[in-house]
C-alpha cells in the first residue's frame, strides 16, 4: 500500500507531498506502507509525508514508513522529511523507512513526528528506519520527533529500539553525520 504508489522499480519521485492518513482499526495487515510501499533501484527525493499513520494489533511481517515501507538495490531516499505522527505495531517501522534494504540509501532526512511503538519489543523500530541490511546507508539525518513509550511494554534496554535505526541486520552498514533528540531512555 502507498499513498502515492504501492510498488515502484526503476521510478522517480520529486517533490510530492501526502496528506494521507492510514488506521488499520485492529485488523491484521501485512505487506509494505508508506508514501510509496516498496521501491527498488527508484529515486525519491524532495517528498513529505504529513499524515499519520496508526498500527495497531498484532502485526506479522510488515514494513511501515513515513516515505517508505521497504527500499532496497539502488534506491536513494534523499531530502525527504516525516512530519506525521507514527504509531507502530509493526515488525520493521521507520520515521522515514521501515526497512533500509541491501544497498539501499537515506540521506539528508529528517523526521519531526511523534514516534508511539506499540509491543512487547519484538519489532525493530527507528526515528529514521526500523532495520538496516548489508550495504545500507544512512547519512545527514537526523530524527527531532517526540517518543513516546508509555505503551511500549518491553523492558530497558531496549535492543531493538533506537533513536535513528532500531536493528541492523548486518556488520557492513554505513553511518555518517546522523543526531537524534534523546528525549527517553533510547
Amino acid at each position: 500500500f502507498g499513498t502515492i504508489a504501492g510498488c515502484a522499480d526503476e521510478s522517480n519521485f520529486s517533490d510530492c507531498v501526502s496528506d494521507v492518513s492510514f488506521t488499520n482499526n485492529g485488523k491484521y495487515v501485512y505487506g509494505f506502507l508508506g508514501m510509496i510501499g516498496y521501491a527498488e533501484n527508484t529515486k525519491i527525493q524532495y517528498c513529505e509525508n504529513q499524515g499519520n499513520l496508526n498500527i495497531t494489533g498484532d502485526m506479522g511481517s510488515l514494513y511501515t514508513g513515513g516515505i517508505a515501507g521497504y527500499i532496497k538495490g539502488s534506491t536513494e531516499v534523499r531530502y525527504c522529511k516525516n512530519t506525521g505522527d507514527s504509531t507502530f505495531s509493526a515488525s520493521h517501522g521507520g520515521s522515514i523507512v521501515g526497512q533500509v534494504g541491501e544497498n539501499a540509501k537515506v540521506i539528508n532526512c529528517y523526521a519531526t513526528g511523534k514516534l508511539t511503538p506499540i509491543g512487547r519489543g519484538i519489532e525493530d523500530l527507528g526515528g529514521i528506519a526500523g532495520t538496516m541490511s548489508k550495504g545500507a546507508i544512512i547519512s545527514h539525518c537526523y530524527f527531532a520527533g517526540d517518543i513516546d513509550l508509555s505503551q511500549y511494554t518491553a523492558t530497558p534496554p531496549y535492543g531493538r529500539f533506537g533513536g535513528i535505526v532500531g536493528k541492523l541486520d548486518a556488520d557492513s552498514v554505513t553511518f555518517k553525520n546522523n543526531y537524534f533528540a534523546e528525549k527517553e531512555n533510547v
